[in-house]
């Protein structure tokens, strides 16, 4: 329950906060600049 409510208070999709996030370190989301997230496709 708190990891949901540290996701919609710091890791907003549209401009996520990764500067005072404290699980940065652990992120691999956080490695990546705003807004270069790739998109990718299904294999079926």
């Amino acid at each position: 329950l708190r990891l949901i409510l540290h996701g919609r208070r710091v890791c907003d999709a549209k401009k996520p906060k990764c500067d005072v996030c404290e699980l940065a370190d652990i992120c691999p989301s956080s490695e990546m600049p705003y807004g270069k997230l790739k998109k990718t496709k299904k294999v079926i």
